[in-house]
């Protein structure tokens, strides 16, 4: 069920050029989840988030694919001896839910390094495709055992190991 039609909207120059930008400075992800109506947590949500100093490609991002929201994100001093006053501004592109994996979906063949998470998470149950309001518990468990394996796909270490040759 396509509801964005992101993939119709966006030339395959624009989807190359997308998917280089979730490979240098995005991430694909499953957030934790709504909370379902017993009160415990449900699906986790497809989450693409990039992350640029450049506003001019966060904004274009927005523009082209019809989807998510561009925001400004303030620097935080994470460590000590970090000083954030030589911090460039962060700004970030997101897309969740369904809209995230049609996303996914449309840069997925440009994609170099991260394949392994796109194809995780195009699989996340999401309501109106795999159910109409409530997961099922079979779908829950689904959902949670997708976010462990892209909880190990994302695990910075890994990835670290990967690019040394070490892994």
């Amino acid at each position: 069920m396509k509801q964005h039609n992101i993939k119709e909207r966006l030339s395959e120059t624009q989807r190359a050029y997308i998917a280089g930008f979730i490979d240098a400075d995005g991430t694909i992800s499953l957030s934790a989840g709504r909370k379902r109506k017993s009160g415990e947590i449900g699906v986790p949500m497809p989450l693409v988030l990039i992350v640029n100093t450049d506003f001019r490609i966060i904004k274009f991002m927005k523009e082209v694919t019809g989807v998510g929201c561009s925001y400004f994100t303030k620097p935080t001093k994470l460590r000590k001896d970090k000083d954030k006053r030589n911090w460039n501004p962060v700004h970030r592109f997101q897309v969740t839910g369904m809209a995230a994996i049609e996303l996914i979906e449309a840069v997925m063949p440009y994609l170099m390094l991260k394949t392994p998470q796109a194809k995780v998470m195009i699989q996340a149950p999401q309501r109106g495709r795999d159910f109409p309001q409530f997961a099922t518990d079979e779908q829950v468990e689904f959902g949670k055992m997708l976010k462990e394996e892209m909880l190990e796909l994302n695990k910075r270490k890994l990835k670290t190991a990967e690019r040394l040759g070490t892994a």
